[in-house]
């Protein structure tokens, strides 16, 4: 077979369902899940623009969570023993504020000293939706990869919705019904577009990320010599904490993933910092070297696997469900 053929579903196996989900990301594979779960024996289908397996540390906004968050997974999802052992449990959130030009240790730091009694996770998005998408077919979830969704039709009577999407291998068109429709496309956000509900952010933020092999560890931007910085956090447990070095209008993330790889993030106010500063690999490094210069120095050591911008990010809608039978996650 030659290398560059395609093997996934682009075809519905029904023409009906109970539930149509467009978007087979993070929130509508856990969507699928929680409702299969919850109702066995409902009919659920997956539309989705990408083809899996997705990369393993996939560039996707939401690898760290909190712990309602863990919650979700471990008891709605039943994802307890997963996530213990396919993903990294999280130390909480850690903050370093202060003058950034001075050593680590000699900025305020605020965090936990020990993992709290309740779980959170970072989570490799790749390799969980991964598992997600296996698990979900297990379940009896039609997931039609490789699908762009062109039109939702929202049938206000008590009668079926129609969602039409494109093949992209061969722009072949087709259409489904269903009692429900979601969107969980993201910032795409085709219904709130569809039905004119986006509500406008008036203080603009935005931000750009990346992921760099291997480990970056705050215990390793401390000199060893400075024993009672180390001692007071014993085993190096801050490395699992989500860290952000907050300064003027910013801060700097830094996410450890169980593939090995960490998620180093900018997240700026654009009236402070606009993202035309460090848009692209070069220029967020000249960023992170005016900036935050100690997590410069260790990055200029590191590989640069991806890097991802993300322009006014947040956004919001006046309406996220209605009674004729749609919904946005």
């Amino acid at each position: 077979m030659p290398e560059n053929t395609m093997i996934f579903s682009a075809h519905a196996k029904k023409d009906t369902y109970d539930v149509i989900i467009c978007g087979g990301g993070l929130a509508g594979q856990t969507l699928a899940r929680q409702l299969k779960l919850n109702y066995p024996d409902i009919s659920v289908s997956i539309l989705e623009k990408a083809i899996f397996p997705l990369p393993l540390a996939a560039c996707k906004v939401g690898e760290s969570t909190v712990e309602i968050a863990g919650f979700y997974f471990a008891e709605s999802l039943e994802l307890k023993d997963y996530f213990k052992n396919n993903q990294l449990t999280k130390l909480g959130l850690r903050y370093y504020f202060g003058d950034s030009s001075l050593c680590l240790s000699e900025r305020p730091e605020l965090g936990l000293s020990k993992f709290p009694s309740y779980d959170s996770f970072q989570i490799d998005r790749g390799s969980f939706e991964n598992d997600l998408c296996e698990m979900n077919k297990l379940v009896g979830v039609d997931i039609l990869e490789g699908v762009s969704v062109q039109e939702i039709d929202i049938n206000e009577a008590d009668d079926m919705h129609e969602v039409n999407y494109k093949v992209i291998q061969d722009d072949s068109v087709h259409s489904i019904k269903g009692r429900w429709v979601i969107d969980a496309m993201g910032r795409r956000s085709f219904l709130h577009r569809k039905f004119k509900l986006r509500v406008k952010i008036e203080d603009n933020h935005s931000a750009a990320w990346f992921r760099v092999q291997g480990r970056v560890d705050v215990d390793d931007l401390v000199p060893l010599s400075n024993k009672a910085w180390h001692q007071r956090m014993p085993h190096r447990i801050r490395y699992y904490s989500t860290t952000h070095l907050m300064g003027h209008g910013y801060w700097v993330w830094l996410i450890p993933l169980q593939s090995g790889v960490t998620s180093v993030g900018i997240v700026t106010s654009e009236k402070i910092h606009p993202i035309s500063t460090y848009n692209s690999q070069l220029k967020a490094m000249q960023w992170l070297e005016k900036y935050e210069p100690v997590v410069y120095a260790r990055l200029t050591e590191a590989v640069l696997l991806d890097f991802i911008t993300m322009k006014n990010y947040a956004h919001s809608s006046k309406q996220v469900f209605s009674s004729n039978r749609w919904a946005c996650v």
